[in-house]
């Protein structure tokens, strides 16, 4: 529906639009097919350019798909991180696929329904002004040459505009519900997906002192924050507060131990880094809320973050999203974090 109504906005502006939609690679052990690339989502596709009046084509990129955005996935479990598939896509594979297509098909440049803003000469990623749907942490690894090229044309409307923006047009997908799933991990288990693919290798679970008071099945089964399934009996409850690959080793915790004073953040896309001076927020995750933040060291590729508030659970792997107001000042990849209580 977003990226459909995204071209209807784009058309009535008066732009050519011609439509891609993506195949996708998906786990081939389900029945169920990679919902944003299924026969059915294809289908409909098609049916929406049709509705539009467009060209559409449909584009083969399971085999990039797994190299890019899979292969990376299971690597980053197996060595104990969380990673983020959704910004690796974003940022490796579909991002610069459009590009490449529009210059192949003569098109000055690309456009996605994601909710987000490009403000400025030359543009610069902003968050959507519709905060509770915003997309920019996902985009905020796109290098912002790419970006330079795009078009969020959903980027000032709310979910409620662009359902009736759909159904006023006529459009079919004006109804149709999001997915909240890894796309190809159809069933939602990642768990299942990764045992699948990594090697059998139960290790110990050990408290903060470094004394061994359980042991899990595989690390992959396990991500910073989480506090249920660790099969351990304690007086307190305990959280995963660190996995570490190097020795396949769960740490665990209290709450305490999983509050976010620094971060460190390594392989960073820089947007506009003559913000670092500013005042900045960061956010650690898809769906949270941006901490406020401040530059401890700046050295190369690497930041470390000092974090004024009550943020939790920092996964390394995962994306960290530096912003100053709304505007995206970098984006790179948490490779530690430090609280107030250490793990041994």
């Amino acid at each position: 529906m977003d990226s459909a109504v995204a071209a209807l906005v784009l058309l009535e502006a008066g732009y050519r639009v011609h439509g891609v939609t993506f195949s996708l690679w998906t786990d081939p052990s389900l029945s169920a097919e990679n919902r944003c690339c299924s026969a059915h989502a294809l289908c409909s596709a098609r049916q929406t350019a049709e509705r539009l009046g467009i060209p559409h084509d449909v584009v083969d990129l399971a085999d990039p798909f797994y190299r890019v955005v899979v292969e990376p996935f299971v690597a980053a479990y197996a060595g104990g991180m969380t990673p983020n598939p959704c910004v690796a896509c974003n940022a490796r594979l579909r991002m610069p696929m459009l590009l490449r297509l529009a210059g192949q098909w003569g098109l000055d440049g690309i456009a996605t329904g994601h909710y987000a803003r490009l403000v400025g000469v030359p543009p610069r990623l902003h968050r959507a002004r519709a905060k509770d749907k915003d997309q920019s942490y996902v985009l905020a690894r796109v290098d912002p040459q790419v970006l330079e090229s795009a078009h969020f044309p959903l980027g000032e409307m709310d979910k409620a505009e662009v359902r009736a923006r759909a159904k006023r047009a006529g459009l079919d997908v004006h109804g149709r519900a999001e997915s909240q799933e890894i796309c190809f991990i159809p069933d939602n288990d990642h768990r299942r997906f990764l045992s699948e693919r990594l090697e059998h290798r139960p290790g110990p679970i050990c408290d903060l002192n470094g004394r061994q008071i359980g042991h899990h099945a595989g690390i992959h089964r396990f991500t910073i924050g989480q506090r249920k399934g660790l099969g351990i009996a304690a007086a307190q409850p305990l959280y995963v507060v660190a996995i570490r690959g190097q020795d396949n080793a769960v740490i665990v915790g209290p709450a305490a131990a999983l509050e976010v004073r620094e971060l460190e953040v390594r392989d960073i896309t820089w947007h506009e880094p003559a913000l670092l001076e500013q005042p900045l927020r960061v956010q650690i995750r898809s769906t949270g809320r941006p901490a406020a933040a401040e530059v401890l060291a700046w050295e190369g590729d690497g930041l470390r973050l000092g974090l004024r508030g009550s943020e939790r659970a920092a996964a390394p792997g995962q994306t960290a999203v530096i912003y100053h107001g709304d505007q995206v000042v970098c984006g790179g990849v948490i490779v530690s974090s430090r609280s107030g209580l250490r793990p041994s």
